[in-house]
This record gives C-alpha cells, structure tokens and sequence, in this order.
C-alpha cells in the first residue's frame, strides 16, 4: 500500500467520498496525470497539484448524486448481465463526467479538445466498451451536459423545445427566449450528430452538376 498505491483521504465530513472519487476520475483529472507524469509511478507531490473546482454545496451534490446512481448500478449482483445494462452504466457514466466538467467551467472549445485527448483510447476501470466522447465526424463543440441533452435527454429536451414554441406562436415568451434560442441549437447540432449530410457526396453532385453542359432554350 505504501510503495504501490496513493491513499487518497478527505479532511472534512461535510464532502462525500464519492464527490472525490469522481473528481479523480473525471477527464480534467486524468488529462493532468497524463500530461505531467510519464513515468512508471505517480509521484504524490504531482498528484496534489491537481485541479480541482472551486464549488458550493449544490455542485457537490449534482456530482454525488450521478456518482452515486452510477455505482449502485454497477455494484448490483449480476446488474450488467440484464440486457441494455451496458449501455445504461455507459449513460450513467457520462452523466458523471459531465456534471464534474461543469464545475470547471471551461469554454466549450477547451473541454472538448480536452475529450478528444481520450479519443480511441480503451477507457479501462469501467466494465463496458468505451473509446470517445464524441463521433469522429461531429465537429462541433458542445458541452459534455449538452451532448447528454441531445441523446440521452433529448425526449425531455424536446419537449421542452416544443413547449418554448408554442409559446413563441402564442407571443407570450418573454424570459424564456434566451432558453429556447439554446434549445434550437441543440436541435440542430443533434441533427449534424446523429444525421449527418454526406458531404463527401454533396461536393462530389455538385463537381458533376458543375461539369454538365447548359441547356440552351
């Protein structure tokens, strides 16, 4: 234990385990391993200069809450033998990551370069396949609690959506216009995410119409 692991300890009660356990190993956290420690063994004066937000007591219970809904469902006897347990740890998975990145508040751009950083590496410690955050040929840059919005979520975002239009028709949208401009965002990036345009074809129909000769009238 002394020479092959590092104990990991709160100094407060106040802070459950499970927000540390998240924390370290959240993305941001494993991002500075990687990038400061190269060698066989984690030196403990590197490890305590990892980042780590400064939050309130409903950040930490947002963390706790996924953190803890993720592990109860991979610690049930025989949980992940039920058909769709995989996919559903997977989920839960991503929620956790998701509500600890929120707390870093990092511009949309820089927390996916920082996803990125883990894609077509084998996420090991997890039991299902995982290898990226987002699809090779999604390029936008949304939130990890966005993406979850428009796939996980999207039934109850939708909604949401179709509930912020009627309102638009009905001219009785006032606070909530800034929520539904996001919300159209999300519509159309989940659009580019699960149904992409076949660009490549695109570009090649337009080569070919630009090459066809002009009817003459």
């Amino acid at each position: 234990m002394t020479s092959r692991f590092i104990a990991f300890r709160s100094k407060t009660t106040a802070i459950p385990l499970e927000y540390f356990w998240a924390i370290l190993n959240c993305p941001a956290a494993n991002a500075f391993a990687y990038c400061h420690l190269g060698k066989r063994d984690n030196l403990v004066s590197i490890i305590r200069r990892t980042p780590v937000p400064q939050v309130d007591s409903q950040g930490i219970a947002r963390v706790v809450e996924a953190a803890r809904a993720y592990l109860a469902a991979v610690s049930e006897e025989d949980a992940l033998e039920r058909p769709g347990a995989s996919e559903k740890a997977r989920d839960l998975m991503l929620r956790v990551d998701a509500e600890v990145l929120r707390l870093y508040r990092l511009p949309a751009p820089l927390e996916r370069q920082l996803l990125d950083l883990f894609a077509s590496r084998e996420r090991a410690g997890v039991p299902f396949h995982f290898e990226r955050y987002f699809p090779p040929h999604f390029k936008d840059c949304p939130p990890l609690h966005d993406l979850i919005a428009m796939t996980q979520d999207w039934p109850k975002t939708n909604r949401r959506r179709g509930t912020l239009i009627e309102k638009k028709v009905r001219r009785a949208i006032t606070r909530d216009e800034e929520e539904l401009g996001r919300l159209q965002e999300l519509a159309d990036l989940r659009i580019r995410l699960v149904a992409p345009l076949p660009l490549r074809e695109l570009e090649r129909l337009q080569q070919l119409q630009g090459e066809a000769p002009e009817w003459s009238g």
